[in-house]
C-alpha cells in the first residue's frame, strides 16, 4: 500500500499520515483524498449540507476563539528564564517559558527584550537551551554563516518506512568492480547504503524541498543525516521530517530531527546572566 501526497498541497494531510504501517494503511480509507476543497465545497452546495458555508479552521481549530498563548499558559503555565543573545552570551531579555517560543520566530519578540535592544533588531529565536531555561536569539539570523547549516543540515531518527523496509535508491548492490565494497576478510558486502534524493516537509503546508538523506552505514536504516537544498526558516529537534519520491507524489517515510542540533548553541553557564 502507498500513501500520497493529496492534489490540494493546502489540505493535503500526508505530513500527520506519514507515520504509518502497511497494517495500519490497508484498513484505511479517503474518501476525499482525490478532491480539492474547492470541490468539496461545490459538492457540499450541490447537496446542500448544512455546514457548506461554513469558513475553513485556521491554526489549531480545536482551540476555538481562545488565542495559543492563552491556551498554553491554563495549560503549562510559566517558567521564566533569560532572553540571550547567541553571539555575546549577555541576557538582552527575559522570557516567560519556552514553550511560548518557536525557532524562527521574529514576530512578539519585541515584549520580551530590553528596551535598549530592541533598537538593535529584528531579533530572531535561533534555538532553546532548557538546561539553561534559556531562549537564544540573534540579530543576524540572516547573516551569519553560523546559522547557515544550522537551517539546512540536521540528525534524523527514529526513521519509519511506510513500504516496511528501507527504500531501493538508498541501497547498493554488492559489486565485483567496487573495491569499497570489500571488508577486511575480502567478503563482499551484499547491500551497502548509499546518500539519495528525496523531497520534503519539514512541518505541514504546501512548502515542499529537496533534499539528501545519508544513512548511517552502521546502522539498520533509521537514522541519518539531511541535507536540505534551501535554508529552512528554523529547524528543531521533534519536528517531523516527512520524506517523498522526488518529482513524485509518494510519501515513502518519515523521522524526527535529533536533540543534539541545538548542540551548538548551547549556552555557557557562566555566561548566562551577564549584562556585559
Amino acid at each position: 500500500m502507498k500513501l500520497l501526497r493529496a492534489p490540494d498541497p493546502v489540505k493535503d494531510q500526508s505530513y500527520f499520515l506519514s507515520a504509518l504501517t502497511q497494517p495500519q494503511l490497508r484498513r484505511l480509507l479517503f474518501p476525499l483524498g482525490d478532491y480539492r476543497k474547492s470541490e468539496v465545497r461545490r459538492l457540499a452546495a450541490d447537496f446542500r449540507l448544512p455546514n457548506r458555508d461554513r469558513p475553513d479552521s485556521q491554526g489549531l481549530c480545536f482551540l476555538g476563539k481562545v488565542k495559543f498563548d492563552e491556551f498554553l499558559s491554563a495549560y503549562l503555565g510559566t517558567d521564566p528564564g533569560d532572553v540571550v543573545d547567541h553571539a555575546t552570551g549577555r541576557t538582552v531579555g527575559r522570557h516567560r517559558g519556552l514553550w511560548y517560543h518557536t525557532v524562527g520566530q521574529r514576530k512578539g519578540m519585541g515584549k520580551y527584550l530590553d528596551p535598549k535592544e530592541t533598537a538593535r533588531g529584528p531579533w530572531y529565536v535561533v534555538a532553546k537551551d532548557p538546561e539553561r531555561n534559556a531562549v537564544v536569539v540573534s540579530n543576524r539570523y540572516n547573516e551569519e554563516r553560523a546559522f547557515e547549516r544550522a537551517r539546512t543540515d540536521f540528525r534524523v531518527e527514529d526513521i519509519t518506512w511506510i513500504g516496511g523496509k528501507v527504500p531501493e535508491r538508498l541501497l547498493r548492490s554488492s559489486s565485483l568492480d567496487d573495491d569499497n565494497d570489500d571488508d577486511n576478510d575480502g567478503v563482499i558486502s551484499k547491500r551497502r547504503f548509499v546518500p539519495a534524493r528525496f523531497e520534503t516537509k519539514i512541518r505541514h503546508g504546501p512548502t515542499i524541498v529537496g533534499c539528501e538523506l545519508t544513512l548511517d552505514e552502521d546502522g539498520n536504516g533509521t537514522e541519518g543525516d539531511v541535507s536540505l537544498d534551501e535554508r529552512d526558516k528554523g529547524l528543531a529537534p521533534g519536528q517531523f521530517c516527512v520524506l517523498y519520491d522526488p518529482g513524485g507524489n509518494e510519501c515513502v517515510g518519515s523521522g524526527i530531527i535529533g536533540e543534539r542540533h541545538w548542540d551548538g548553541f548551547r549556552i555557557d553557564a557562566d555566561n548566562v546572566g551577564e549584562d556585559g
